[in-house]
């Protein structure tokens, strides 16, 4: 049964240090509009403190890949450019999408057998995205999902690629990447504290290393509510933001986000709210409970920050905290729920 967590988001916030599987949270950030219309911070945290990303970077290497896109440099459906894997129906669109069909497996991040900890903290450390190219073909391009913190990876590393070509070591692919990530996507958000990282190869590490503070992640996320528009703007394709939102493979994942839905993915995992929030809602999602949620019905953007559990239990509980408070926000007029201009 669901616990009684309230509506009313300063009961929920005084809730969620009582609850066991939410574990501890850090930040709590929702904004209508633009506008800040609820903020609380944990003990020791505050508006300007950095939080690490997790698996919330698939979203932002989602973002810069749109940029690149739009600026006529990147095209998804060209095979990957990089020599170190021959299957020529892999592209970006693949990647992105988590339809890459390689012979990965995520697995208990605690895990040795772990191919995401192997290319963090193992073997793959020096060169992620190499690491996830030596993976053999478990089905086509296209045919089947699995969650793949590698194929963000190896996105980073192809985007990288496309727009710096001549950067031959990883010192000058690393200023590259950093210098071109500041001034086309975290400056014109104004994401002042957005620090990414990379691996000793100079690539991004894509899937899961942003620095960001609450605030900042926010402005990601009315990026993408704004329907990929800021502050007039367009920094993200038209139909950028509404790949991110149609389901391939999965019902709860379209490209780089999660999406709202009541089945289970492939992996047996329900949506973050498992219908009972919007079903409009998507969202990016990290490891221990990091969370940017975009509702467009409500004109909204919910960034929840903590360390939690990362087992389904702890992932449902985020969700019926989260769903009350969503849910008891006022619609927003259809014809609103965008401010965008550009």
């Amino acid at each position: 049964p669901a616990p009684p967590f309230p509506a009313d988001p300063e009961q929920a916030w005084r809730a969620a240090a009582g609850a066991s599987a939410l574990g501890r949270t850090d930040a709590l950030l929702i904004q209508q509009h633009g506008r800040t219309v609820f903020e609380r911070y944990g003990e020791g945290q505050g508006p300007e403190t950095p939080h690490v990303s997790w698996s919330m970077a698939k979203s932002i290497t989602h973002a810069l890949v749109g940029v690149a896109v739009r600026a006529g440099k990147v095209d998804l459906e060209a095979p990957l450019a990089l020599a170190s894997h021959p299957h020529p129906q892999l592209n970006l669109r693949a990647l992105l999408t988590l339809t890459d069909g390689l012979d990965w497996h995520e697995a208990n991040y605690a895990l040795v057998e772990s191919d995401a900890t192997q290319m963090l903290y193992g073997v793959g450390r020096f060169d992620g995205a190499a690491y996830t190219a030596a993976k053999g073909q478990a089905a086509a391009p296209g045919t089947r999902w699995n969650y793949s913190t590698g194929a963000f990876q190896l996105a980073a590393a192809e985007l990288a690629h496309r727009l710096f070509p001549e950067a031959a070591t990883p010192e000058a692919k690393r200023g590259a990447m950093r210098d071109w990530m500041s001034a086309a996507l975290f400056q014109p958000l104004g994401m002042s504290t957005a620090q990414p990282e990379f691996d000793a190869a100079g690539t991004f590490i894509g899937g899961s290393l942003v620095y960001a503070s609450a605030r900042d992640f926010a402005k990601f996320g009315e990026l993408y509510r704004q329907d990929g528009v800021a502050g007039g703007q367009r920094l993200l394709p038209e139909g950028w933001v509404q790949f991110a939102r149609t389901p391939t493979r999965s019902p709860n994942y379209g490209a780089g986000f999660w999406l709202e839905s009541d089945r289970k993915d492939p992996a047996g995992r329900w949506s973050l709210m498992a219908g009972r929030g919007p079903a409009d809602a998507f969202s990016a999602q990290g490891h221990e409970g990091q969370v940017i949620l975009i509702i467009p019905s409500k004109a909204a953007v919910v960034v929840r920050l903590g360390l939690m559990g990362d087992g389904p239990e702890h992932w449902l509980a985020l969700g019926r905290w989260l769903a009350p408070v969503v849910n008891a926000l006022p619609d927003a007029p259809s014809d609103a729920r965008s401010d965008a201009k550009a």
